[in-house]
């Protein structure tokens, strides 16, 4: 049955909006992926959920808890639900991942009010499922009681303790992968009358925590929602999908079984939900933090161009950070979108071919953690001046996470702002003139993913700044926490089809050189265009006809994987690992003792010299060795 068959499908925009959605779901549904859906229940008779509703997942723990809604206006968890697992019946709509499981556990209107420790054990539940989507957070009041480094005075430190055990233990080890909302807070005046809140997502502190994917709300148009929070702890961005499935008859949102109403981050965040439950069937290997990784890098850019100044609702502009593995360069990063709008084809290509490019699953158990702290004194924050505190950090860490928790005092923190600022300059902003003249002393801990895949290496400064006259305060200490992998020489370079959009803006990013050595990966799994590529010296990378890079020790890289185009590539005297995708490729492998794995389309492998392992795999292949040793 084709998703068009089913009658809403023409008014689900938000399916095309994330990409190919199409060529995806022609192996993949989501099938065998379980969804705990913590919201205010989930109709299960629904006849667009129905089927794919796990009652065999229900909470059952200090308390029981039977996923259903309890009133009738209580049609949140039902619309979230159809956005990630619709079915595809040929009745209303179709979800993302049309044969996920999908399991109601009632969090906000029952679990949560009985005691902290069902709460607390609601959420250890957690680790029962694939996937954990939450479309619900708290107004961004940098309230201490969502404070998630604060020991003794704030249940989201807790919180957050349990959600790393839910990444840790889930998936048999592998870890549940951990989707929450951002908000909807941005640009709302009472909000900003009453404490000053203009949206920061990092005045939530389950917004900045590692283990979660923080999901922001783009409009039709790709450009962000008015009331979509903001933040460098901003993991990706997706549609507010409003058409879905609605409570049945007269509860809920609408009238019917189905609404065109829903929206918000809460509408958003099942769509990415949905996509890893996408990817999760691909490839069931994935470890918690590839998800995450192959989020960030294989989303789309949306909104303003890069290099062009932020427009609409945007805060600042797009900037690429400091890490050298991605397009040719940095990673591009926006506030209001983090590393760009979900592209569902991108991440499942990636997906299929990760565990290729990687050793093991990048897990709770081989993250690597190192801490710094400022060891001087504490400093007045002076009017209309800057202060700056720096930590030189050791090298330990890729970056994929930071925590920075700042102490200090202020008498009208309107006045302040935050950045945090890496050792090759790029600034990354923690807090922006937020919450007027509520005086404040004590510390807050922020989370930063805009520096993923840089290393820690350098002196690294937090800047504050008071921007105003009559009120001073005094920043006492900062401490900085860093999550990643442990550095390696083994580099793989990343390719989607926005490469050519930041090449013309940073030239540089054309000429791409490995300086050391290891054993090397060109990921060209999200390219969709036809690749050519020659792997020596000078060699050259086009699409379609198109130059785009050139690496200038191509000889040094060993391994290519490849997308859905009719590729060419050449390999060189090393052992090379050529890896075809769906087209019609050929595979040279030239010197060195190479293998060539074709794909599903009607490939050609030719060995070369060396002893050299072929192996066509799908489609009409044609295998050559130029040794009797093939």
């Amino acid at each position: 049955m084709t998703a068009e068959s089913n009658p809403l499908f023409a008014s689900q925009w938000h399916l095309n909006a994330i990409g190919d959605i199409q060529s995806v779901w022609a192996d993949y549904s989501g099938a065998g992926v379980s969804v705990g859906v913590y919201d205010d229940g989930v109709e299960r008779t629904h006849p667009d959920l129905n089927d794919n509703y796990d009652a065999t997942l229900h909470y059952s723990g200090i308390a029981s808890d039977d996923g259903q809604p309890d009133a009738a206006g209580d049609g949140h968890g039902t619309s979230v639900a159809g956005i990630i697992a619709g079915e595809n019946n040929a009745i209303g709509g179709v979800g993302i991942a049309f044969e996920a499981g999908i399991t109601g556990v009632d969090f906000l209107n029952h679990l949560q009010n009985i005691s902290a420790a069902v709460t607390y054990d609601a959420l250890d539940f957690a680790a029962n499922f694939d996937v954990m989507n939450n479309s619900w957070g708290s107004v961004p009041t940098y309230n201490q009681a969502l404070d998630i480094m604060d020991p003794g005075t704030s249940g989201a430190t807790e919180e957050a303790v349990r959600l790393a055990g839910v990444v840790s233990t889930g998936r048999d080890g592998l870890g549940t992968i951990i989707v929450k909302a951002a908000g909807n807070e941005a640009n709302d005046s009472g909000l900003i009358n009453d404490y000053g809140v203009l949206g920061n997502a990092q005045g939530d502190g389950f917004n900045s925590l590692h283990t979660v994917i923080t999901v922001a709300a783009v409009g039709r148009s790709g450009a962000v929602e008015s009331y979509s929070n903001w933040g460098a702890n901003i993991l990706i961005a997706a549609p507010a999908a409003s058409t879905t499935t609605d409570r049945t008859g007269a509860a809920g949102y609408d009238n019917g079984d189905y609404t065109n109403t829903f929206g918000g981050t809460s509408a958003a965040t099942p769509v990415i939900s949905g996509v890893v439950a996408l990817m999760l069937d691909a490839n069931p290997n994935l470890g918690w933090r590839d998800v995450q990784n192959i989020l960030a890098l294989s989303a789309a850019h949306t909104g303003s161009d890069f290099g062009d100044a932020a427009s609409g609702y945007e805060r600042e502009d797009w900037f690429a950070n400091g890490a050298g593995n991605w397009n040719g360069g940095g990673l591009s990063f926006n506030l209001n979108y983090g590393f760009g709008l979900v592209d569902v084809f991108s991440a499942v290509r990636m997906a299929e071919l990760w565990t290729i490019m990687n050793d093991a699953p990048a897990t709770s158990a081989n993250q690597v953690v190192l801490t710094a702290s400022f060891t001087g004194p504490a400093m007045t924050l002076d009017d209309n001046a800057t202060t700056q505190m720096a930590l030189n950090v050791a090298a330990g860490v890729i970056i994929e996470h930071v925590y920075v928790t700042i102490s200090y005092t202020h008498t009208y923190p309107g006045d302040l702002d935050f950045t945090l600022v890496a050792p090759d300059g790029t600034a990354f902003t923690l807090f922006d003139q937020e919450l007027g003249g509520s005086d404040f002393s004590g510390d807050w801990t922020f989370g930063v993913t805009a520096a993923y895949g840089m290393s820690t290496e350098g002196t690294w400064t937090l800047r504050a700044t008071d921007n105003a006259s009559g009120d001073t305060g005094t920043l006492n200490g900062v401490s900085l926490e860093f999550l990643g992998a442990a550095p390696n020489a083994d580099s793989l370079y990343h390719f989607t089809d926005d490469f050519l959009s930041y090449a013309q803006t940073e030239t540089a990013r054309q000429t791409i050189t490995d300086t050391d050595g290891g054993t090397d990966w060109v990921n060209l799994a999200a390219v969709t265009g036809n690749v050519a590529l020659d792997l020596a010296v000078n060699g050259a990378l086009a699409v379609s006809a198109s130059t785009w890079a050139t690496f200038s020790n191509g000889q040094d890289l060993e391994n290519v994987a490849l997308g859905d185009g009719n590729d060419h590539v050449t390999g060189n005297i090393r052992s090379n690992q050529l890896t075809a995708g769906r087209g019609a490729d050929t595979l040279l492998g030239e010197g060195g003792h190479d293998t060539l794995l074709g794909g599903l389309g009607d490939d050609s492998l030719l060995g070369g010299t060396g002893a050299d392992s072929l192996e066509g795999q799908a489609g009409d292949d044609t295998l050559k060795g130029d040794s009797s040793t093939d």
